[in-house]
């Protein structure tokens, strides 16, 4: 993590330091369904692109970023960017039985990628001038450097919307009310960037629910169960105080499925 984070670190210098770039004669215009169109203009003499995205819904459309560009063998380049403290693939070309094919992967959208293929220049497509032009503007602006910042917030609004649905799901199995929280201050942001903690921390309401769900001897017990605490230690416990469980998880402990479980089952 520290490695990745160092590599972000030295790729957003190299980025925002200057905003001058020395790019080739002619961009690869792609389009793909829909108003989907992407560009990618090479730096001379730099494994760098300027490239964009547009026709989408999404906070990179129309922005210029200066990619790095992966070597991806036989072939293949990963053109990656600073997003959200992560690099991250916008753009891969393939080459499949001698034939060049890309695909835009949209940050947040799930791993599919969307089909995108060379087009002509349209009439209101961006020109080489125009595109370098973009970039340093919005480089001046800030806008590629804001997106590239980890987004703390969003991360944890979605973990706490995952936790919501596995506790609905417990609740409703079990004929009671219960509630995950957990302690953010055991909650860094390279944790948090690395694993699901709503998939650690939502450990107890999904043994809850399938507990309830296969044996209904356990379901009086479990409803009155209200409250679940998780936070991040250095090791596995799990402790009850009234209707309420203090959960303690360890992202590399194992079988941890299993020891929820039997200590649910065995009150």
């Amino acid at each position: 993590m520290l490695k990745t984070l160092s590599v972000i670190t030295l790729f957003l210098l190299a980025t925002f330091r200057a905003q001058a770039v020395e790019v080739v004669d002619y961009p690869v215009y792609l389009g793909g369904a829909q108003s989907l169109k992407a560009i990618i203009l090479p730096l001379k003499n730099e494994e760098k692109a300027l490239i964009q995205v547009s026709g989408v819904n999404h906070a990179v459309d129309r922005v210029v970023f200066l990619a790095e560009m992966q070597n991806r063998g036989q072939g293949g380049v990963a053109y990656r960017i600073a997003y959200d403290g992560q690099m991250k693939t916008l753009i891969l070309k393939g080459v499949n039985w001698g034939n060049e094919y890309f695909q835009v992967f949209l940050p947040d959208n799930g791993r599919d990628g969307l089909n995108v293929g060379t087009i002509e220049q349209g009439e209101t497509d961006p020109t080489r001038e125009g595109i370098v032009q973009r970039y340093t503007q919005q480089t001046t602006e800030g806008i590629q450097k804001k997106l590239a910042l980890f987004n703390r917030d969003k991360h944890v609004k979605n973990v706490e919307a995952m936790l919501s649905e596995k506790d609905s799901e417990a609740s409703k199995a079990c004929g009671g009310t219960v509630k995950t929280a957990i302690d953010w201050a055991s909650v860094n942001d390279d944790l948090l960037k690395g694993i699901s903690i709503g998939a650690y921390c939502g450990q107890v309401a999904g043994e809850m629910a399938r507990i309830c769900g296969r044996y209904s001897e356990f379901k009086a017990d479990l409803a009155a169960l209200q409250g679940v605490q998780c936070q991040f230690s250095d090791k596995l416990k799990l402790r009850r105080k009234g209707n309420n469980l203090t959960f303690m998880t360890e992202k590399d402990a194992p079988n941890q499925s299993d020891f929820i479980n039997a200590y649910l089952r065995n009150f």
